[in-house]
């Protein structure tokens, strides 16, 4: 079953059970299964596909749910909504939620980040200690004209934010590490390539399941590594 804005590549995969929402509809979808699964008719969607929907949820005997990024965006600070639909669902039958990342080791990053800080996002370290809020994003602090640079590692945003988030990046000078040519690197005033990660480059990853999974170089390379260059920053710093 495939929930999404768009007639992705999965959902022509799944044409059957296959519900659109427009964006930034995810919570009140997500209200009509939790109305259906409380025996209420929805008040928004197609009825009958809801009702057809929690249907098949309640029978399903092990389910996953895999939220994405776009569900992310839309909720906001209103996870609670998503958080008791799984919890909804457990009353009745067992479910988990794995969340979809589409960077390699963005896991990785999000939990390392919450093993230092605390927290996943929206970080700071102004002032030599970890504060968290909204106002600490890239596109909250783009539009407020809160920074003046930029270093951006392993990234393409110019690619992947928001259409006003990318053009405020994009007019200040940015420096990028990276083993790829990309919207950014073109952008970008300072370019250091880097060792392909996993491939030239050795470490360790988080799966998106949550598995730890270590890596050592195949293939020799004699460029220097994110963490080498990060380094050498900090030193020349």
């Amino acid at each position: 079953m495939v929930v999404d804005v768009r007639k992705s590549s999965t959902a022509h995969m799944c044409s059957n059970y296959d519900f659109r929402v427009t964006p930034g509809g995810d919570e009140q979808f997500i209200q009509a299964i939790l109305s259906v699964l409380d025996g209420k008719i929805p008040k928004v969607g197609d009825k009958k596909k809801m009702i057809e929907l929690a249907s098949l949820l309640k029978k399903t005997e092990w389910g996953a749910v895999f939220p994405g990024p776009g569900m992310l965006a839309s909720l906001g600070d209103r996870m609670d909504s998503f958080e008791g639909m799984i919890a909804k669902l457990n009353e009745i039958t067992t479910f988990r939620a794995i969340p979809m990342v589409e960077q390699y080791n963005a896991r990785g990053f999000y939990e390392l980040l919450r093993e230092k800080t605390g927290f996943v996002n929206c970080v700071s370290f102004e002032g030599g200690a970890a504060a968290h809020g909204p106002e600490n994003s890239v596109a909250a602090a783009g539009a407020s004209g809160r920074f003046d640079a930029a270093l951006v590692v392993g990234s393409d945003p110019l690619s992947s934010l928001p259409f006003g988030t990318a053009r405020a990046l994009a007019q200040i000078p940015m420096i990028a590490i990276d083993p790829h040519r990309s919207l950014t690197t073109d952008a970008s005033k300072v370019v250091i390539p880097s060792a392909l990660s996993g491939l030239e480059a050795g470490g360790t990853a988080v799966r998106m399941d949550g598995v730890k999974v270590r890596f050592e170089p195949i293939i020799e390379s004699k460029l220097p590594t994110d963490e080498q260059i990060l380094i050498r920053i900090m030193e020349a710093i």
